[in-house]
């Protein structure tokens, strides 16, 4: 089933609502550590440099795109452009597979060497999500075996 933070970002209020939430998200962390204030605006600074950047036809490449939000803003700047999205978790790219079907979607991660590897999804942090053991929370990890390729 869809959650329903996937499925509003192929709606046109999934901008809107992205914006909002990341504000209040942002507020909450900043009043505990104000020095993350710039890390945290991260989506403000994209969502103002993709336009300048992306013309009708350009080819965009989302590297862990995890529910989309990212390759939407691609598809919609781009539509005459070839996409592709790379995501390791499985639901997650069968999911995007469904929803962006002018997307290519590989289900892997990327790395110097192909092969493959144990990722680490941390369920309650994605961006914390990593082939890397320990850099998620406590208790929200999940590891399994994804391929790997190179870009």
């Amino acid at each position: 089933m869809l959650k329903l933070k996937e499925f509003l970002v192929t709606t046109p209020m999934g901008g809107p609502i992205k914006k909002l939430a990341g504000a209040i998200k942002r507020r909450i962390k900043t009043i505990r550590q104000p020095e993350l204030d710039g890390f945290l605006r991260d989506d403000d600074y994209l969502d103002r440099i993709f336009p300048v950047l992306i013309t009708d036809d350009s080819q965009c490449v989302d590297i862990g795109c995890h529910i989309g939000s990212v390759l939407k803003t691609f598809l919609d700047l781009a539509p005459k452009g070839a996409h592709l999205a790379v995501e390791p978790v499985p639901a997650k790219a069968t999911s995007l597979q469904k929803r962006f079907p002018k997307a290519v979607v590989h289900q892997c991660a990327l790395a110097d060497q192909p092969g493959t590897a144990e990722f680490f999804e941390d369920t309650q942090n994605p961006g914390y999500s990593s082939l890397i053991a320990g850099h998620g929370t406590a208790g929200s990890i999940k590891a399994y075996s994804v391929p790997v390729r190179t870009l």
